[in-house]
This record gives C-alpha cells, structure tokens and sequence, in this order.
C-alpha cells in the first residue's frame, strides 16, 4: 500500500473515531436516561470533565461540587452515567442500615482489597463478613485493648521528646501516619508494624503513599484497563525490585500475608496472645453458619484496615493539630482544660475521662469535619426497581455520590463551614450538629472502625497537648489545604517544633 493510501485509511480511521465520540455526546445530552438532569453539559457528554478535575487537577473536582449545586439544585450529574445528591433526607434513604443501594463495584474494585468487605458491592455478603469483625470494634473492646494504645501513643511521645533535644523539627504527617499504623496493625495482628521505630519516621509504605493513592485514583478512573494490568502485575516477582511506589505495596501485602499465617499458626497451636480483629474469623461460629475466609481474603482485610484506618485517622489529626496550633486562643482553652482534668505529668490519660471534656470534643468533632474521613464520591447504585429522591426518579443501576466535604461544610447546618471552630459544638446544638456530621459515613456499609477511630483522635490530642509543647514551622493554611486522593491528601506535610510541656 502506498503512503498517500495509509495516510487516508488514517484519516478515515480518526474521521469515523470522532463521529462515533460526537454520537455519544449527543446521545448521552439528548437521549441518554439521565438526560433530565442538569449539569454542566461538558459533564454529561464525555467522562474527559471529570479526568480533567480529578486526575489532571489531582482530586479538586469534589471541590467544585458546592458550586454546581448553587447553581444546579440538590441532584447534578456530574459525569454521564452519574449523579451527585446533596440533601440530608436523601442521604438518610440511601446510607441507611439494610439500604438496597449497593456499591458500584468498578469504583471500589482493587486488587489490594478482593476479597475483603471493604470490596463487597452486595450488602448481603459484606454483612456476613463485618459481623465476625464487628465485635472487635465495639465499645468494650476497644476499652480492653486501650492500655495498646497508650503503649504506642507513651512511644510516640518519648520520640518527638528526643526531637525536643536536638531542637530539629519534625515531620509530624509522617509521625502521625506511623503511628496510626502501628495502633491498627498492633490490633488487627497482636503486634505493631514498628513502624514507629524508622528514622525520621520514613517507613517505606507510609513515605510512598500519597503517591499510591493517586494511582488507586486512576485505576478506578480507568477500571476497564488498569484493573487486569494491576492484577497480572503484582504476580510478577520482578516488581519487588523496581520503583518504590510499585514495590512498596506487593511488599506490604506480602508482609500482611506472612502475619496472617503466623496468626493462624498461633492460633492452632493454642498459644496465649494478645486479642486481634481476627480472632472470630479464625474462630468462627458453626451455628451461625459462619466460616473461616482464605488466606487471601485475610490478607486483602488486613490491607483495608491498614489503609483506611490508618490515612483516615492521621489526617484527621493532622488537620487538628495544625488548626489548633494555628489559632493561640484554642490552644490556650485545649491546654488548660487538659492541665485541670491531668494536673500531674505522671497522670494516667484515660479516653473516658477525655471523652468528659467538652472543649476537646469540639476539637475532635472540628478535626473531623476538616478532614471529612474519605472526602470524595463513594458511590452507591440504585436498585433494580429504581429510586425516588428528592421528588425525582432515578433509573435504575445509577451510581449515585453524595461526598462528605459538601455535606461538611454545608453553611446551612454549620455557619462559617471554613473556620476551624470548636465551640460550636459547646451549646445546644451540638446533637443537631452532629447528626449532619458524616465523616464516618452511615448506615450498613458505614466505616466499621470508628469507635477505634475516636478512641485515637481523642488519646491522641489529649497526650499530644498535655505532655508537649508543639509550635508549628513552615507550615500554612494554604500547605494544608487537600486535594481528593480517596483520602485528604494536603500540599505539603505538617512540621513542628518540639518542646516538653
């Protein structure tokens, strides 16, 4: 074939491309079932707006969302084949306990969590795994274990008081992050990661995640593509030897699996130990029709409660910290109000005297509504009778997102969302506050570890603001602003000098 030919079969190629994409977008503005609903057109016609925001923009499409329902009302597709919903009735019908709508598999589908019920889209099957976790999470025996979390919380602070000495500041994002992982691997295994023990706090799988989630943000954008090139991937023993940011998670998986055998071996041979999430999975109950998950699934659990309990929990701290340092007349009411409840250094810091304190209260609840848990969508889809929300009928099979950042700070519920305000939980508000406040999220598929979740945030800043004195260097409101990495990703990480309160 001659080139003047290959260059027209080329062109027609490109020309018959291009016709097929604008029949698409005209199909998907015109006759597509979500048509109706408004938006911005460039939204609804190619899935390109959204990539625009969330990959080119790295995570700020969430952050638009206020915008688009101003101007759009309480339901606004924001990519072809999705709507947004912003109402609290609605909110309440879809993340409800037994809700039918289930998770979009495509958006939570990774290869680090199959098998998990993090994983799950039907509530049916995921119920029946959280139920032999979600002992583990209840209020008592989060109680039991928290002379645990002491032990690493007393650890973390004796090592920023070495900071202290040798007046150098410290990357507190990195320290909380390794602390977070070591309370939730100490729990999920009996035994802590030591990833406390790194210097400078530099573990390997805390230093490359930012850069991990973003990569897990475009694997679900690109499902079709990446998931089967993920997969195939990690099978590859050469991977161990390449870049951090892909060997860092086969190795913790790998990590995770060694533990979970060692578990299981312990566990058969009767050994006296520590209690740990997995207890009733490798204990399961015959009555209940329980049974014991695969090594795999383990696995695949333990990744999930490392990753979402470990980000989740240290930017929110993070987010708390920062803004308590920022503004000296909240540090001053936090310190005081801790110097009174612990008058001696040596007082032994309980979670239910904490929990007594209003002025940390509004803290912790301002710290987690700064960091909303996971900020972005999380998809739910309707079933297959459909859904009627906010007076209108959504098709069924319709991935719906309703983020926590727009119901975090919706001015309505909380007046000046933006300012880091404690007292505002301090009145008669504070029950209607906080049934707005959803960084747990809600209902069936809500986040399993928040009674963990609080027991740190509380134990955490109460140890943190009565044992030190922390100033803040080189830091920023703007270094703190986030972008929506599946988790708050902030611009720069927080740092701090030490000193001993």
């Amino acid at each position: 074939m001659h080139l003047p030919d290959l260059f027209n079969s080329a062109s027609y190629i490109v020309l018959f491309a291009l016709a097929v994409q604008i029949g698409v977008a005209i199909y998907r503005l015109t006759l597509h079932p979500l048509a109706k609903f408004p938006g911005p057109k460039l939204a609804a016609a190619s899935e390109l707006y959204g990539i625009y925001y969330d990959i080119w923009k790295k995570g700020k499409y969430v952050k638009r969302y206020p915008g688009l329902h101003k101007k759009y009302g309480p339901i606004v597709r924001t990519h072809p084949n999705e709507i947004h919903v912003f109402d609290t009735e609605a909110y309440n019908t879809v993340f409800r306990i037994g809700t039918p709508f289930d998770k979009q598999r495509e958006f939570y589908d990774n290869p680090f969590g199959e098998g998990s019920h993090f994983n799950m889209s039907g509530l049916k099957p995921a119920k029946a795994r959280r139920d032999m976790l979600a002992p583990h999470f209840s209020t008592s025996a989060i109680r039991e274990i928290e002379p645990l979390l002491r032990q690493s919380i007393s650890k973390f602070v004796g090592i920023l008081r070495d900071y202290a000495q040798g007046k150098s500041p410290v990357d507190l994002t990195l320290g909380l992050h390794c602390l977070t992982t070591d309370i939730t691997m100490g729990y999920v295994f009996g035994k802590p990661f030591e990833a406390l023990d790194a210097p400078g706090f530099k573990f390997e799988p805390v230093v490359v995640m930012d850069d991990a989630l973003f990569f897990i943000v475009i694997q679900r954008t690109f499902h079709a593509i990446c998931r089967p090139i993920m997969s195939a991937f990690m099978r590859m023993p050469v991977v161990r030897e390449l870049h951090p940011l892909l060997a860092a998670p086969v190795r913790l998986q790998d990590r995770c699996r060694q533990l979970v055998l060692d578990l299981i071996n312990r566990s058969d041979a009767g050994e006296s130990r520590t209690p740990t999430v997995f207890d009733t999975m490798l204990s399961p109950s015959k009555e209940k029709g329980q049974e014991t998950p695969s090594v795999a699934d383990l696995t695949a659990e333990a990744m999930v409660l490392l990753i979402a309990g470990e980000e989740t929990t240290a930017n929110t701290l993070m987010q708390g910290i920062f803004h308590v340092l920022h503004d000296q007349t909240i540090l001053e009411r936090l310190q005081k109000e801790l110097r009174e409840a612990f008058p001696d250094d040596d007082d032994v810091i309980t979670q239910e005297t904490l929990e007594s304190m209003p002025y940390l209260r509004g803290v912790v609840k301002e710290s987690l509504r700064f960091s909303h848990g996971a900020p972005g969508r999380l998809p739910r889809v309707t079933p297959a009778c459909g859904a009627k929300i906010c007076g209108q009928y959504i098709p069924p099979g319709t991935p719906i997102s309703m983020c926590h950042f727009v119901y975090n700070t919706d001015e309505t519920i909380f007046s000046d969302p933006f300012e880091f305000r404690p007292e505002r939980w301090l009145g008669d508000d504070f029950h209607h506050l906080d049934r707005h406040l959803i960084s747990f999220s809600r209902g069936s598929r809500g986040c399993i570890g928040i009674t963990l979740g609080y027991a740190e945030l509380y134990l955490i800043l109460g140890h943190i603001f009565r044992k030190l004195n922390l100033d803040l260097y080189n830091t920023t409101k703007a270094d703190m602003e986030w972008d929506d990495l599946y988790a708050a990703k902030t611009q720069k990480h927080l740092e701090v000098m030490v000193s001993s309160a």
